[in-house]
């Protein structure tokens, strides 16, 4: 199944999973079942099998969702094309002062 979590309590290590209408109960998860993170928090996405105990519905080796990134890593938020430094003339068209310092004190 495939579902958002609604709330996480870190220090007692368990929390409960939205359950999507298709229950009467939120499902309850425990961190032992957290196979690809050592957390949840509320209104990420989980894949998981859905399993009965004598309290209710439990989550069983629940995994993380990550969503893809809406921008390749390399490309830039303003979509502007990087520039080299080195084709830039302003770089070269004026010495450098430690230069002009050098030339000055001969």
């Amino acid at each position: 199944m495939k579902t958002t979590v609604k709330c996480w309590f870190a220090d007692k290590g368990y929390g409960f999973l939205n359950n999507g209408g298709e229950f009467s109960k939120d499902i309850m998860v425990h961190v032992s079942e957290l196979k690809n993170c050592e957390y949840l928090k509320p209104g990420r996405t989980v894949e998981f099998d859905c399993d009965f105990n004598q309290k209710g519905l439990i989550a069983k080796n629940v995994h993380l969702v990550y969503e893809e990134q809406s921008q390749p890593s390399h490309t830039r938020f303003d979509n502007k094309q990087p520039t080299s430094r080195f084709d830039n003339k302003q770089y070269f068209s004026q010495p450098s002062t430690w230069n002009s310092y050098r030339q000055m004190n001969r």
